[in-house]
């Protein structure tokens, strides 16, 4: 049985974790550890107040801990203080990162038109695509992946005209170039000062749309009408009266990373526990360890490279769950989990294959998500 703070973090258990840390700082209110963990969870559930005030502390006490000061500048950034993560993101040597917030000014992610909007699905398989306009532009397809950055392909970039403030080159030689899109539609509501990316990627759209965006608004993939709902945050009430009309399944929602949406589920019967969520993966729907799929007695297909580049085995979940939502015969690919980018340990990873039979709602305010759709189906299974 997990007793320790840190094992109860790793497990998912935030709530207990929470109070383990809080009896560490009762008696030793220095701590860093225990007041970077307390900030960290409270960042997890958009808790903004209680997350600057334990993240900051945890900087001021461990001044050399760059990972710290990015969730610090994360905080902000959330926020939409963008000014106050610029420093902190300098002083982690994000120069590149603290020169784009700087140049998104004083009103990033600022919202212009209705309360609610609706985009079309411009198709549904392999992925969903939606249609944006950049910077006035004529209409470009964006993919919808809830755990993509926005980044848009050098061609995109170019149509926009967008101008970079800064640049970065992984080791593989690669250059990202990080700028600010001024105005940027969808349907009929517009953001302004949006910060992106863009690269020489190879995507089947001129970009993609995830939860950095996302979140800022009630978002709803709604797989069954096949369409994007955006609606502004002061229209929870009638969202609540919504779901309850359609019998919505409730749950939990965390974010994590600024853009890894997370809740709990359920595979061949064995949860809830948490699961990542990940709408930009095409042709799956879960992936998990190799472990926790012999321990679940799934048989495993000829190894073939996954969606991400990765290599990984196909296998056939027999059930897969979001509470009460439930899917027969999904299929998936054991292959690697996002835990060392979370923070924490998920069961799997539910992809598209699984997620596109329901309408989901990520509500980043009350930290839930909605999720209604068919009763229990069965997939069409694919061979191994």
């Amino acid at each position: 049985m997990l007793t320790s703070p840190d094992g109860l973090f790793r497990a998912g258990h935030f709530a207990r974790a929470r109070r383990g840390y809080a009896d560490v700082l009762r008696t030793d209110p220095g701590d860093a550890h225990a007041n970077a963990q307390v900030g960290r969870i409270a960042l997890l559930s958009n808790a903004f107040v209680t997350a600057e005030k334990y993240l900051a502390r945890a900087v001021e006490l461990t001044p050399g801990d760059d990972a710290l000061k990015e969730l610090l500048a994360d905080c902000y950034a959330r926020q939409n203080k963008f000014a106050r993560a610029v420093p902190v993101l300098r002083a982690a040597g994000r120069d590149a990162v603290a020169e784009q917030y700087a140049a998104a000014g004083d009103t990033p992610f600022a919202l212009r038109g209705p309360r609610r909007t609706e985009v079309a699905f411009q198709e549904l398989d392999p992925l969903p695509a939606v249609e944006a306009s950049v910077n006035g532009s004529a209409p470009m397809r964006f993919l919808l992946d809830t755990a993509a950055e926005p980044v848009l392909t050098m061609e995109a970039a170019e149509r926009a005209r967008l101008r970079a403030v800064a640049s970065t080159r992984a080791r593989d030689g690669t250059e990202t170039h990080l700028g600010v899109v001024r105005s940027f539609q969808l349907g009929s509501i517009e953001a302004r000062n949006v910060p992106v990316v863009w690269r020489d990627v190879d995507l089947p759209a001129s970009g993609t749309i995830g939860m950095i965006v996302l979140s800022r608004f009630l978002t709803t993939f709604d797989y069954v009408r096949r369409t994007l709902v955006l609606r502004r945050r002061s229209q929870l009430r009638a969202l609540k009266v919504e779901a309850a009309r359609h019998d919505a399944e409730i749950l939990p929602l965390w974010l994590a990373g600024g853009r890894f949406p997370c809740t709990v589920g359920s595979v061949n019967g064995h949860g809830p526990r948490l699961v990542c969520l990940s709408t930009g993966e095409p042709g799956i729907g879960v992936t998990t360890s190799e472990e926790l799929a012999t321990r679940w007695g799934l048989e495993f297909g000829t190894a073939r490279t996954g969606s991400g580049g990765a290599p990984g085995r196909p296998i056939v979940a027999d059930e897969v769950a979001l509470g009460g939502a439930t899917v027969r015969g999904i299929p998936g690919m054991v292959g690697p989990l996002l835990d060392d980018r979370l923070g924490f340990d998920t069961i799997a990873t539910f992809g598209h294959e699984f997620l596109k039979r329901f309408a989901l709602t990520f509500d980043f305010t009350g930290m839930s998500l909605y999720v209604t759709g068919p009763p229990v189906t069965t997939a069409t299974s694919v061979p191994l």
